[in-house]
């Protein structure tokens, strides 16, 4: 008995001891960060969206990190662009510094800034933001907090977001390289992705109960994360603005090139044949370029209203095109029967120059919209070179046949030539 009594003692305190531990132990594991994270490996570096959430108040914490050699990174809410909530990040105008931009869409276009969403950038617990150097990489990184999130994500829209879903859809898409952007604004223009993808993150083990259990230090670490209640969705897929290019391609190709060609086909060589062919070509391309630019202007915020001075010049110039192609071909069949001048070529002709040079300027301003300034040299030097080899050319087959109308006595040639011109009538008609 007295040797209970001394141990009644040493057995409470161990007792007590144990019970205090264990409490411990519970109140640890309650604590703990809690969070689901997507990485994907881009072969430079890797993106990363990691998310915790609050389910008393619905709010949003989330870490979103890529190589900063991309110009822009987004995550967005849901299966597609359209209905999208997205987050865009991408550096400030200083250039360390980031700016956080939530974004929605109504369709494959890009994003317009929503100042109605309440999703800011998180500099609480010391947090950090901006380009990160790790292991000699810049990497752009971003924490933020969306205040109310399923509210802002309505649950019948297509980017809605519910905390309890264990697989939750998301997509995001890489911005190119080599076109930096440097802007505070949060309707900085952004350039289509160039590598996109889906996955889906289990939101309910990324659901903590209150605020205060949300640990923004851990969440908003750089250059160390590994998937966690995440999975990726289909195929990761590499893109490209196609359309940009291919516009440049059809309308230079068409007013700088291929129009001036056939002018050359009629007034230097005497090619009446390869004079319509050369037209008939470029006015194809200018169609086909026409309708490249609309799609184009579609995608983008900046161009998407249609009413720049390169859009409204781009539809008049094309539209005369269509005019001056129709008059040219009217003329001919006319001049075939009668062996005269019409009204349909005189036109035909004085339009034309005013027109070609009208199409070769409208391609500064498309270059100026596009924000390409740059390419403007390039495009520059090509159509200084053009206009001077086709003057050249035109001034000397008009002495050329200066010469031979002196020879053969035929001052009067010029009354009776194809367009009221001075190409002899011998080389017209249907013969190339």
């Amino acid at each position: 008995m007295k040797l209970l009594a001394r141990l009644g003692p040493v057995l409470a305190a161990f007792a007590l001891v144990s019970s205090a531990s264990s409490d411990f132990e519970v109140v640890r594991r309650e604590a703990g960060p809690s969070n689901a994270t997507f990485v994907h490996d881009t072969g430079s570096g890797s993106v990363v969206f990691a998310v915790a959430a609050v389910k008393d108040v619905g709010d949003l914490y989330f870490h979103l990190e890529a190589p900063a050699e991309y110009s822009w990174v987004a995550v967005g809410s849901g299966e597609e662009m359209d209905g999208s909530l997205m987050w865009v990040a991408y550096r400030s105008e200083n250039g360390t510094g980031v700016t956080l931009s939530s974004r929605t869409s109504d369709g494959h276009v890009e994003p317009s800034y929503n100042s109605g969403i309440d999703c800011q950038i998180s500099t609480r617990n010391g947090t950090s933001n901006g380009i990160i150097k790790i292991n000699n990489r810049d990497i752009l990184a971003v924490n933020g907090v969306c205040k109310n999130i399923t509210r802002i994500t309505a649950s019948d829209s297509k980017g809605a977001i519910d905390l309890t879903s264990s697989s939750q859809n998301f997509i995001f898409g890489l911005g190119p390289t080599g076109k930096t952007i440097q802007s505070d604004s949060k309707s900085a223009g952004i350039r289509r992705h160039t590598l996109y993808g889906q996955f889906s993150l289990d939101l309910s083990k990324a659901t903590v109960a209150n605020t205060e259990d949300v640990d923004e230090a851990q969440l908003s670490s750089v250059g160390n994360w590994q998937n966690a209640n995440a999975q990726v969705v289909g195929d990761v897929t590499s893109d490209r603005d196609w359309s940009g290019p291919a516009h440049v391609v059809l309308m230079g190709g068409a007013f700088v090139i291929v129009f001036p060609l056939g002018v050359v086909f009629l007034r230097v060589l005497e090619k009446v044949k390869w004079h319509a062919w050369m037209q008939g070509v470029g006015m194809v391309l200018a169609i086909i370029g026409l309708g490249v630019g609309i799609y184009l202007g579609r995608e983008y915020n900046h161009s998407k209203d249609f009413n720049s001075a390169h859009q409204i010049i781009g539809l008049i110039v094309v539209l005369f095109a269509l005019v001056q192609f129709t008059l040219g071909m009217r003329h001919h069949r006319v001049y075939v029967r009668s062996q005269r001048p019409t009204t349909f070529g005189r036109i035909h002709r004085y339009i034309g120059p005013p027109l070609l040079l009208l199409g070769a300027i409208n391609g500064f301003l498309g270059f100026n919209l596009a924000g390409e300034d740059d390419d403007n040299i390039w495009y520059g030097v090509i159509v200084g070179v053009i206009i001077v080899a086709l003057a050249g050319s035109l001034f000397w087959a008009r002495r050329r046949r200066g010469g031979k109308a002196a020879k053969l006595g035929r001052g009067n040639m010029g009354r009776e030539s194809y367009e009221g011109g001075h190409i002899p009538l011998t080389n017209m008609g249907h013969g190339g």
